[in-house]
């Protein structure tokens, strides 16, 4: 199941611009988002966590935890800077980054870049922004 794709799917069908949510409101918004998307595929949890790190790649890195009696699922989401997209490495979870692109930004030299990292880059609430998956 690829948690990723659906979480970056279920940003561009709300329209939210997560770097604009409070704290308190992203942790909610992926949280229940988390839940929903397992749910979608006959997945039901019993617990379900979100645990904040410090991690010098990014502003923000929340890791979501949730599971039942069977399984455990685990995914990482961040909000990393224009220059530190370059230094992503995938790692064994789930992972989601969202990047506010400024309109100064070479995007195309950046896209070009990303070899093995799926990425989509959009329009939301007006701000130019890049989720990497």
């Amino acid at each position: 199941m690829d948690i990723s794709l659906a979480m970056k799917n279920q940003i561009l069908f709300d329209n939210v611009d997560l770097i604009q949510l409070s704290k308190n409101k992203l942790k909610q918004w992926l949280m229940s988002n988390f839940v929903n998307i397992l749910c979608d595929h006959k997945i039901y949890i019993e617990t379900v966590s979100i645990t904040p790190h410090e991690n010098i790649d990014t502003n923000l890195l929340y890791t979501i935890k949730a599971s039942n009696e069977k399984e455990n699922f685990v995914m990482e989401f961040g909000e990393l800077k224009t220059s530190d997209i370059l230094n992503l490495k995938q790692n064994e979870f789930q992972q989601l980054f969202i990047v506010n692109m400024s309109n100064d930004y070479d995007q195309l030299s950046v896209l070009k870049k990303l070899n093995g990292i799926r990425y989509n880059l959009s329009v939301i609430s007006n701000t130019k922004t890049l989720l990497l998956f």
